[in-house]
């Protein structure tokens, strides 16, 4: 059999275009590179976070409690001055002992039973009163070592309090040294949660006038390594309580 010789300039467009092809790999390959190298750097700046705070120390604590002014701006009153049976000083340890119904002490902020297992290490509470508009206002700085454990805090008294919503809780206090009080039952409300801060309110059984219940609302937040709670006692202004914690969590996020 006779070969069919090749056509002449064949082997030559066949290189051309060897080439040509090489190039627009070459090319391609390049542009890939670019867009994978920009979408690479994108992600690194957004993967970057800022870094975290560090913890606030036990020695700031007193600071992040409102002054009076700021505590009675915050709840709308004129003025407030240190309670009857507790005066104006800051306490540098939570109150001993619980309440009658222990379950629910969770409900209750500033007091011992409440806060024990949580891994917390310090604790500020002071109260303030202004009746008749007043008649109990309570704020509570704790400390925690980290600011998971804080925000482990408010999850777990979330859930405690969940529990408790809908019951009639005798709040009497209990200590070791003292026996309890009279009865002192109230109804504890639903639970909200808006913005990381949780919120309820107790009414007190058997205080319905026309002004309305008298009532105390707790809040509770966390910011850093710090979990914020107030209470306010009020037939009207019970209600104020977020505005104290607002206050409060604001002085722990201004610390840097």
């Amino acid at each position: 059999m006779t070969a069919i010789p090749a056509r002449r300039g064949s082997k030559r467009k066949w290189a051309l275009a060897g080439a040509a092809v090489a190039v627009v790999v070459a090319v391609g390959a390049a542009v890939a590179l670019t867009v994978t190298s920009g979408d690479s750097g994108d992600n690194a700046s957004a993967d970057e976070s800022q870094p975290a705070a560090p913890p606030i120390p036990v020695g700031a604590l007193n600071g992040l409690l409102l002054a009076p002014a700021e505590a009675a701006k915050a709840v709308g009153t004129d003025k407030l001055t240190g309670s009857e049976d507790l005066g104006d000083r800051i306490y540098e340890k939570a109150g001993k002992g619980s309440i009658v119904d222990g379950d629910c002490v969770s409900v209750m902020p500033g007091t011992e039973a409440k806060y024990t297992g949580s891994g917390f290490t310090a604790v500020r509470r002071q109260y303030f009163a202004n009746r008749p508009q007043i008649d109990y206002l309570t704020q509570v700085v704790v400390a925690f070592p980290s600011a998971e454990l804080a925000q482990k805090f408010i999850m777990s008294s979330e859930e405690a309090w969940r529990k408790c919503s809908g019951r009639t809780v005798n709040v009497s206090y209990t200590n070791p040294d003292n026996p309890p009080g009279p009865p002192a039952f109230e109804v504890i409300g639903p639970v909200s949660s808006s913005d990381g801060m949780i919120t309820l309110r107790r009414t007190r059984e058997g205080t319905g006038e026309a002004e309305g219940d008298w009532a105390c609302s707790i809040a509770s937040t966390s910011r850093n390594n710090i979990v914020v709670e107030g209470s306010v006692c009020s037939r009207t202004k019970d209600g104020t309580v977020t505005e104290l914690v607002r206050g409060m969590a604001e002085k722990v996020a201004a610390r840097k």
